[in-house]
């Protein structure tokens, strides 16, 4: 099977600032049109927003403004795949995902209520820890992975 080569892709850097969360949502927004239906660009929107403010929150709490989030988003005819990579410790993604699940009070806190919806709105999401390119200041980042799938309008 042949890979599907991206309709448009985009690469960005930001700071771990939330002022940078305006740039990037605008960015979006011009990635993303005409190419994906408008109730699943809100989608993307959202969880890239709320895994972008968890980067910036918890992931780099203890670092420097100037540690970068990176934002990988390929758009493809019938899905998007975005990645969202943070310099931040290692975090059991899955197991507080789960954990939140099991605890619907939980949903009252401010804690962890991003993470369902993130899994709510994609068909996919995972977090992974990966060796850095060499050059990279940073010996292992994580990942966000999404994706977000739809039927071919018509």
């Amino acid at each position: 099977m042949q890979k599907e080569h991206p309709i448009q892709q985009l690469h960005l850097r930001f700071n771990t600032d939330l002022q940078e969360l305006a740039r990037l949502l605008s960015q979006l927004e011009l990635l993303f049109c005409p190419y994906v239906p408008e109730d699943i660009f809100w989608q993307c929107q959202t969880a890239i927003a709320e895994g972008f403010t968890n980067a910036v929150r918890h992931a780099h709490q203890n670092l420097p403004p100037t540690t970068p989030i990176d934002l990988e988003v390929k758009v493809l005819r019938h899905s998007v795949e975005i990645q969202l990579w943070d310099c931040g410790p290692a975090f059991d993604f899955a197991g507080k995902l789960n954990q939140i699940r099991q605890n619907p009070e939980d949903w009252t806190q401010d804690h962890g209520r991003g993470l369902c919806w993130m899994a709510e709105l994609m068909d996919e999401l995972r977090y992974i820890r990966v060796l850095s390119p060499q050059q990279d200041p940073h010996p292992e980042r994580n990942c966000l992975i999404m994706r977000r799938h739809w039927r071919a309008r018509g």
